[in-house]
């Protein structure tokens, strides 16, 4: 297309002389040369011609610039609902060098018009919508799918512009782009996969520095260059090569040691040559005692020393002197000890005894040294005062060493290290390894004044530094505090980006401080500061129980270093949400680290505490609670009022009556099960709730307890109205020795005032507020309240006067004890047992607030945990669905010769180890671990002998039995779970299993949360043949009831663990039959264990196990096990 102005114009010519135009805004001297006096109209008609005769290429790059300009004219809210709000363009016009008309189309009632006009030569646009306004979220919404479309090949604008041959031809230059790129991905993959064990051996490779110090005529050459070694096959380094910077940039960081790392922060890197450089005064601080470091490519110590000014003795006064000087002399002074000045500082090299100092100095340092070493300098004795009115100013900044008699004595200033730390407002924190003089001055490790002059007694004295001390020991401190994986920002300081990071390291600077190795400094710009004061622990937190009236006093302290902290404070800050994970806020701005697990004890103790007058308090009700905290070693001093109450708690776990005779029924499984449920209650004398769904008997269940009761009085029932005649009937039915009598509206209080044991008045709950204080004159024995919900409105009159109500014991009986909010809960509580939950206002903002507002699943488990004790629910599902049924046998296997030799040996050897343990077999209780030991070896010789000796290969009797049983198994089509306590032995389990293709899923302690249920719902898929588990880590929490065979390879001393771990495949869900199989090596400690099961039952239960019951199963009781005897009665 020719131009307008000047049709013999071609497009060449048009571009070259817009690119001549466009290099500068005046005339340039060729053009005025080439059209004369015209040479101003001539380039104004050759600018249209460019500007007017743009390639489809380059308008498309005009429009998306305009388009994308426009966009950035709309503002931000705007671009932003564009952005997120669906719509439909539709162009209804395309001119690419002058408008686009388009309707924006939100929804059939949202369509607008938008034209957007541009001029190419005037470099302007804008846009006009139909809804009137300026820049609106239509024209914002068409500029995003113009810029979309420009950048889409063969979209319908793009189309528009370059033509249908120009996307088809993109098209295909794309699609032979993509070709090309698969075949060169072919030619650089291998051809085909090898197995690991086939690939050759990967070399191990490093990195070390090498301070390279050569002669050159007159000048001595310093270079400080990596050097690359590989690992020998026969042990120790290869001399390697050296290599460039910018190599040991590239290289990959996986070989970098720490130290490597620091140094790569240090090098800069620059647009020119050599684009890489490191300063020798950066690298040498990193480099000083490592193993990184050589000298002239041979290994070397690296020290770093303070450069100071020497004063020294002389006959005629004092010497001045440099300590490079004086170290040269000191390593020999010899032709091999030389001094060399760089930049940056001094070397001392030390090559032949494979040693170097460097003095980081300055330039008027260096000349310094210099000049002392070329002259000989001596100041006499007229000229001390004016030599020390000198000196006395230069050692306020700089490093002066006075012999005594000018500047006293030497002595060693101990510095302590601290760890600076300060928190960003991002969240990111620095860390600064640092110590601090006895002046509290913070300084690098080794840098600052290495040398102070000070007066003690009036005298003056030298303070003097060990800088390399201070670094080894910063280093030191870095590593434990696991520094150096983290980002260096300089020397001795690193950044941490991760809160988990951030979190582990004030964890770990806490240890440190506890210890009293490190102080933690918080910087006076810090964010946020976290004093760390120390850690918790059960050692120093206490806690005292005692009597106060109807309710109990609770106080205590924790004791932090030379800090005293309330209990009360410290539960306080474990309600308070906290911004560490791991530590508590134990005063504002002080925190102390604490573990999980007692950071949980604690959280037990504050959920079963309420404040009252700023006072810690609580009921009976939390002795549950209290007991399973006592078990986690925590100290508790309690008087006898508290002790009697536990003691109580303790014995009516074992109360399992049977129902009364005079019950005229059979109690189902789990009916007797909450039968036995409400008596321990009752026997406690805290109140709960019976929740059993609707239809499960909860009334039956209540009548049982009221039989059981009798004696206590007589009972009140509340009932709703159409429930009274319920009651009465129910009662006569199963429980004839009892005598329900309805409280109606004649004759109640005759009725009231001769009530006796044995009478249940059943009463409603609107005749219970209106006769309120007539119930208020008779202590009951039991008071139940049927349907409690009726009063879940705990301001409502009839809730407030019913927990009036005097009884010895209470219960609810509701299906629905919470149907809205948890305020419902609380006032069926408030009825039965205040003190479970406290006051409303405690309770609101310890788990009401936080569980409905917040959704915070930590206080839901905890308001479940602090309940469950007094609330059974059991649902239809889980008990009206019997189980099939479940068989148990022991497959006896006896020892081969070789395992019955080895076994004896160990268990006669092991009868001599107790022997020479005790005289007479009176052994003491402190030898107990060492036969538990003992005990243990000979269970793992009964399994199989390689648990005990790795080298054993004449195989297993167990194992050997255990794999007839499992092909038999599969070929019947059963799967079977295989428990073991020891892991080794599931692991030779294994073995045989790929030895005789049985496919297993496998899960121990080491097993991912993740993994365990991946592996759990893949055997309930039907993958793997078998399921081998260690008992400890699987035997509870598992769900495997497509399994119906459960194989024991070990007796577990408890029997209910067993049982635990058998419940995994007999359970709910199961419609198989289930076989127990235990397989038991006869004659052998099994056997010992079996017959405790039967024996004594409730002492096997306690050992090993880890509670109390343990003490029961004395150390000779044990021993006897091993002698063969059986435990003594």
């Amino acid at each position: 297309m020719a131009s307008k102005r000047n049709p013999g114009l071609d497009k060449s010519s048009v571009a070259a002389i817009k690119a001549l135009l466009q290099r500068n805004g005046d005339i340039n001297p060729f053009l005025a040369a080439a059209f004369g006096d015209d040479a101003d109209d001539s380039v104004v008609n050759l600018w249209d011609d460019a500007r007017n005769n743009l390639t489809p290429a380059e308008l498309v790059e005009e429009l998306l610039s305009a388009a994308t300009a426009c966009y950035s004219c709309h503002k931000p809210a705007l671009r932003q609902k564009a952005a997120l709000t669906t719509s439909t363009i539709k162009f209804e016009d395309i001119d690419p060098e002058a408008f686009i008309d388009a309707w924006v189309i939100v929804n059939a009632g949202n369509k607008r018009r938008v034209e957007f006009e541009f001029d190419h030569d005037e470099r302007t646009f804008h846009s006009v919508c139909s809804c009137h306004k300026q820049h609106c979220v239509h024209s914002a919404q068409l500029m995003i799918e113009i810029i979309r479309q420009l950048k889409q090949p063969g979209s319908e604008l793009l189309t528009a512009i370059l033509g249908e041959d120009h996307a088809q031809d993109e098209q295909q230059q794309l699609q032979n782009q993509t070709l090309k790129m698969l075949q060169q991905l072919t030619r650089t993959s291998p051809a085909e996969t090898v197995s690991l064990d086939e690939l050759p051996a990967v070399k191990a490779e490093r990195v070390v520095w090498n301070l390279s110090i050569s002669n050159d005529y007159d000048r001595v050459d310093v270079e400080l260059k990596p050097v690359k070694q590989q690992e020998k096959k026969t042990g120790g380094w290869t001399k390697g090569r050296e290599v460039g910077l910018q190599t040991f940039c590239d290289m990959s960081k996986d070989l970098w040691s720490a130290t490597d790392r620091a140094i790569d922060a240090k090098i800069e890197r620059t647009s020119w040559y050599p684009n890489f450089q490191l300063k020798l005064e950066d690298a040498l601080p990193l480099l000083a005692g490592t193993e990184s470091f050589q000298l002239n490519r041979k290994p070397a110590h690296l020290e770093i020393r303070s450069f100071e000014v020497v004063v020294s003795d002389a006959e005629e006064g004092w010497k001045l002197t440099t300590s490079p000087t004086e170290l040269e002399k000191q390593w020999g002074g010899s032709d091999e000890i030389r001094t060399i000045q760089t930049q940056g500082g001094i070397l001392v090299d030390g090559e032949s005894a494979g040693r170097v100092a460097w003095f980081p100095a300055s330039n008027e340092a260096i000349g310094l040294l210099r000049h002392l070493r070329t002259n000989q300098i001596i100041f006499t004795e007229d000229q001390r005062d004016e030599l020390l009115a000198e000196l006395t100013v230069l050692q306020s900044s700089f490093p002066v060493s006075l012999p005594e008699s000018l500047g006293g004595e030497e002595i060693p200033e101990v510095t302590d290290l601290c760890l600076l730390l300060q928190m960003k407002k991002t969240g990111t924190l620095d860390a600064t390894v640092c110590v601090r003089n006895s002046q509290k001055t913070l300084m690098l490790p080794g840098e600052g004044l290495i040398r102070r002059h000070d007066k003690h007694d009036g005298n003056p004295v030298q303070l003097v530094r060990d800088a390399q001390a201070e670094r080894d020991q910063a280093a030191q401190i870095a590593k434990q505090l696991n520094l150096y994986s983290f980002q260096p920002t300089r020397e001795w300081t690193w950044q941490i980006d991760d809160p988990e990071d951030v979190v582990s390291l004030l964890s770990a600077s806490s240890e440190l401080v506890n210890d009293k190795c490190l102080t933690v400094i918080w910087h006076k710009a810090s964010a946020q500061q976290f004093n760390i004061i120390g850690s918790l622990t059960t050692a120093n937190v206490s806690v005292r129980v005692s009597k106060q009236r109807d309710w109990f006093g609770v106080n205590g302290t924790c004791k932090i270093g030379d800090q005293e902290i309330p209990l009360q404070d410290l539960l306080h800050g474990l309600r308070a949400p906290s911004m560490l994970s791991g530590f508590v806020e134990v005063e504002p701005g002080k925190w102390a680290a604490i573990a999980d697990e007692l950071k949980a004890t604690l959280q037990r103790l504050a959920d079963v505490t309420n404040n009252s007058r700023g006072k810690l308090q609580m009921d009976s009700s939390a002795a549950m609670a209290m007991s399973a905290i006592e078990e986690q070693a925590l100290n508790i001093e309690a008087d006898k009022a508290w002790q009697k109450c536990m003691k109580k708690v303790r014995s009516i776990e074992t109360i399992n009556p049977d129902p009364p005779a005079s019950l005229d029924c059979d109690l189902r499984d789990y009916q007797l099960a909450g039968f036995r449920w409400m008596c321990r209650l009752a026997e406690w004398g805290v109140g709960g709730i019976l929740a059993d769904d609707m239809g499960l008997g909860k009334t039956v269940q209540a009548l049982a307890v009221l039989l059981q009761r009798i004696e206590s009085g007589p009972a009140l029932v509340i009932a709703p109205t159409s429930l009274g005649f319920n009651w009465e009937q129910e009662c006569r039915r199963f429980a004839p020795s009892l005598t329900p009598r309805l409280l109606r509206d004649a004759n109640r209080t005759e009725l009231i005032e001769s009530v006796s044991e044995g009478d249940v008045i059943i009463c409603s709950y609107g005749l219970a507020l209106r006769e309120t204080e007539l119930l208020q004159t008779v202590n009951w024995g039991t008071l139940v309240l049927d349907e409690a919900q009726n009063i879940k409105n705990s301001n409502a009159k009839t809730a407030k006067e019913i927990r009036k109500l005097k009884a010895d014991w209470k219960v609810a009986l509701t299906g629905t004890p919470m149907e809205n909010h948890l305020g419902e809960l609380w006032s069926i509580f408030r009825a039965v047992s205040p003190g479970i939950l406290g006051p409303w206002e405690q309770f609101r903002k310890k788990f009401a607030a936080p569980i409905e507002k917040d959704n915070d699943n930590e206080r839901r488990q905890a308001l479940s945990r602090v309940i469950s004790p007094f609330i059974l629910r059991r649902a239809k599902s889980e008990v009206l669905q019997d189980l099939p049924e479940r068989s148990e046998t022991n497959l006896m296997i006896e020892l081969t010769p070789q395992e019955r030799q080895r076994y004896d040996q160990v268990r006669l050897a092991a009868i001599g180890e107790l022997d020479d343990l005790g005289v007479g077999g009176d052994l003491a209780s402190d030898q107990r671990f060492k036969v538990l030991q003992l005990l243990t070896r000979l269970r793992q010789l009964s399994c199989h002998v390689k648990l005990v000796d790795e080298n054993w290969d004449a195989g297993s009797s167990k194992l050997k039995m255990l794999m007839q049983q499992l092909e038999e198994l599969k070929s019947e089509g059963s799967r079977p779970l295989i428990f073991s306590q020891f892991t080794s032995h599931l692991a030779l389990i294994k073995e045989a299993c790929d030895t005789h293709g049985i496919s297993y899923q496998y899960l121990d302690g080491q097993t991912t949360p993740k993994a365990r249920q991946q592996r759990v719902e893949a055997f309930q898929n039907g993958e793997g043949d078998a399921f081998l588990i260690s008992l400890k880590a699987g035997g509870t929490g598992l769900n495997l009831t497509a399994a119906d065979y459960v194989i024991h390879m070990d007796p577990w001393w408890n029997p209910a663990v067993e049982d635990q771990a058998t419940d995994r495949a007999h359970r709910i869900g199961q419609t198989n039959r289930v076989m127990v199989y235990r397989i038991i090596a006869r004659d052998t400690i099994e056997e010992q264990i079996l017959s405790l099961h039967e024996e004594k039952r409730d002492l096997v239960e306690g050992v090993l196990s880890g509670s109390e019951a343990s003490a029961k199963l004395s150390t000779e009781e044990l021993a006897a096990l091993i002698r063969n005897q059986g435990a003594p009665v």
